[in-house]
């Protein structure tokens, strides 16, 4: 049994308590009073108790998902249609992806100057979406730039988790600008070609680039400001799909620059076209509402008690 409340307990405590202090005179009309009071309680309460099990069925792909979206300052360039930052789409994109893959199992990848495995595998799309939905970049205090150099191994680590398992296919969707700001040269991704069935990697952003907008921390909290050079001018990120192609050729899968998440349906075609879909079961215990029990008894109350009232006047 469990109890989801409409107003919170305390306060139907507290009008409970307020309305027995206008105590009825007599002893009928006070108890009469006292259980209109706790039946109005009780249905308040929305006291549930199990139900019979229900047998849900949901869709399940053999395919693995791995979706490595870059967390820099760069990704908050505003050149993005309908003026978004590059960061909005990236995180579309990945929810389109989870939308339209139904039942296969996503892991999530960030990186700057540093990687982070935020969810190993899971075939929960809600749990997936939430997690992406915390994706922000750092603040401009903590930002170190990017490299492309750190995260291949965590991407692999991911991959072979995944190649790991029987009768799968592994996907890797690589979302960046591709700007690469620690002058290292882009060491090749080609390692993970060869345990992978496909992907993309999807690219955000202008060849003119956009204004940065970034998160600042104020005595207001975090507010929303244009990233400003060390010579005063606006800072301004460039898409470089040099990068972008490299990797993509690297990984031996195709490169799209992302302007909607439409631009995705033939990737997600292909897939589709090469995995095996089938129905996993799982048990749901329901839950029953109780509360239209305590209404007969009320309505006989306050009929009742209109009744007696009425016919004293």
């Amino acid at each position: 049994m469990t109890v989801n409340p409409i107003l919170p307990i305390w306060v139907m405590a507290i009008i409970c308590v307020v309305l027995l202090l206008f105590k009825r005179k007599g002893l009928i009309p006070f108890l009469r009073q006292i259980i209109i009071v706790i039946l109005l309680f009780a249905i308040n309460l929305r006291i549930m108790v199990p139900d019979e099990n229900h047998v849900i069925r949901s869709p399940k792909i053999n395919a693995y998902v791995v979706l490595v979206m870059d967390n820099t300052l760069s990704m908050c360039a505003v050149d993005m249609p309908d003026g978004q930052k590059r960061q909005e789409v990236a995180k579309e994109s990945c929810e389109y992806l989870i939308d339209n893959l139904p039942g296969a199992s996503f892991s999530l990848i960030t990186f700057d100057n540093l990687s982070h495995v935020l969810s190993t595998y899971t075939n929960n799309p809600s749990h997936i979406k939430s997690m992406i939905k915390t994706v922000r970049p750092p603040q401009e205090t903590y930002a170190k730039g990017s490299s492309f150099n750190l995260v291949q191994d965590v991407i692999q680590d991911q991959v072979k988790v995944a190649r790991d398992k029987e009768d799968t296919n592994v996907y890797v969707f690589f979302l960046s600008d591709g700007e690469n700001n620690k002058d290292d040269k882009v060491k090749t991704y080609g390692n993970i070609a060869k345990d992978i069935n496909g992907g993309a990697v999807l690219g955000f952003g202008t060849p003119n680039g956009g204004e940065m907008m970034i998160e600042v921390s104020t005595a207001k909290g975090l507010e929303e400001r244009k990233l400003v050079t060390s010579d005063g001018t606006p800072g301004i990120s460039k898409l470089d799909e040099k990068n972008l192609n490299k990797i993509a050729s690297d990984m031996n899968v195709g490169y799209v620059n992302v302007k909607s998440t439409s631009d995705l349906d033939d990737i997600i075609n292909g897939i589709m076209e090469n995995v095996e879909m089938t129905e996993e079961e799982s048990v749901e215990v329901a839950q029953a509402e109780t509360y239209y029990y305590f209404l007969p008894p009320l309505a006989v109350m306050l009929l009742w008690d209109f009744f007696y009232f009425k016919r004293k006047v």
